[in-house]
């Protein structure tokens, strides 16, 4: 009887795996072919052929591609079909706080992993030779650690990686700044004790990306981007008492972390004397200038972590492959103030796919674009799967109610 009852259970459990599989595979080839093919769904009660867009004066505007007209708010774009790139000029007389109100098509990494590349991400790279060989191979199974943290998501993943005890704390002081804080247990970095003069070979990246893929990427040492495969360009952290040695550009002197309390909650625990490093070394595609991307980093150490602050400029904190139908917001110099950000959307009914997003931001007086592009597949020209059940499908901007005596 033990027997026959430990073959039914085992035969009920694959049973439930073989279900769990095929449901899987339906979902995948749903997504697939509702984004990827021509297949389409009616509108239902919305009626968007309907929709238009509209500039400051409440007209329909048949040319959103006209760089000379200027509006003044309110003003729209509808997403009115298929590969198209919109755009409006307007202009603020003064300091104004505008409401933004956007529906598009995103995805992220959690609901579909399949899309997501983290190398392609905003974010961070740490790499650590714990035994400071600097040999042209990478240990896979022993000393050599790399980390890859991606802002925002914060997910971490790496070759040989070891995030036991791995704690991070960001900040996002601006809309083009982000700060990470990171707490390495050198129990799960292992292979070293940390003592005074101790060495450990170490590199460290920024990665950039702008839209679709990776764009750029610094580094601190490494002129090429092989540290995951090569420790032989790694530079080297130094453990000292206090910032009293001098070493060459090869080095980052990590500096011992004293016994305090921070003056207050917000204060941070970094001593102003631990000296910065910068990401000085582009080693993937290209940066523009230091605010398309820069950054820099301390180290600080004690007998049981390593501690790192890492400050990021990033003009576009941005994730791969997240949007597909989406809005933004340009000065006139072209640079990006605002973009429909993956971690603010909300569902917007439909296909889980659809997405919307309502919020408020502040611009100072001056000319600025808005804009809106659509990819290949799901618009009102051509839905492929059950469209928003929202009214409207683009983005539209005018200035907030608490700026015209609302409440």
């Amino acid at each position: 009887m033990k027997m026959i009852n430990k073959f039914g259970g085992r035969k009920i459990k694959l049973i439930m795996l073989a279900i769990t599989a095929v449901l899987f595979f339906f979902i995948a080839v749903l997504f697939f072919s509702t984004h990827f093919f021509n297949i389409s769904f009616r509108p239902g009660n919305v009626n968007y052929t309907s929709l238009v867009s509209r500039n400051s004066n409440g007209q329909a505007d048949d040319d959103m591609t006209n760089s000379s007209k200027i509006n003044t708010l309110p003003i729209q774009i509808v997403g009115r079909d298929n590969f198209q790139d919109y755009h409006l000029r307007f202009f603020l007389p003064k300091d104004t706080t505008i409401a933004i109100s956007a529906v598009g098509e995103a995805a992220d990494y959690s609901t579909n992993p399949f899309l997501f590349n983290s190398y392609d991400n905003d974010g961070i790279e740490l790499f650590f030779d714990m035994k400071n060989s600097k040999v042209p191979l990478f240990d896979l199974s022993g000393y050599d650690r790399q980390y890859r943290i991606l802002w925002k998501t914060l997910r971490i993943d790496g070759k040989n990686f070891n995030k036991v005890g791995l704690t991070i704390t960001e900040k996002d002081p601006s809309l083009t700044t982000y700060i990470m804080d990171i707490r390495f247990p050198w129990k799960s970095l292992g292979y070293l004790i940390p003592i005074n003069g101790s060495k450990l070979g170490f590199d460290a990246a920024i990665m950039d990306n702008d839209g679709g893929a990776m764009k750029g990427k610094l580094n601190w040492h490494n002129k090429t981007d092989d540290g995951w495969h090569s420790t032989a360009h790694y530079g080297t952290i130094v453990l000292a008492k206090k910032n009293d040695i001098v070493f060459n550009a090869d080095y980052v002197v990590a500096v011992k972390r004293t016994k305090r309390l921070p003056s207050n909650k917000r204060a941070s625990l970094f001593s102003p004397q631990t000296p910065f490093y910068k990401f000085k070394y582009v080693t993937v595609g290209y940066v523009k200038d230091s605010l398309d991307l820069s950054g820099r980093f301390k180290v600080e150490w004690d007998e049981k972590n390593l501690y790192f602050r890492i400050f990021v400029q990033d003009n576009v904190k941005n994730f791969s492959k997240a949007l597909f139908d989406y809005g933004w917001i340009e000065d006139n110099k072209a640079r990006i103030v605002w973009k429909m950000n993956v971690n603010e959307l909300k569902y917007a009914g439909g296909a889980l796919k659809n997405k919307r997003i309502d919020t408020l931001i502040s611009l100072k007086k001056g000319y600025y674009y808005l804009k809106y592009h659509t990819d290949e597949s799901h618009a009102p020209g051509k839905w492929d799967s059950p469209p928003p059940k929202t009214a409207f499908y683009g983005i539209k901007i005018d200035i907030a109610k608490m700026q015209l005596g609302g409440k």
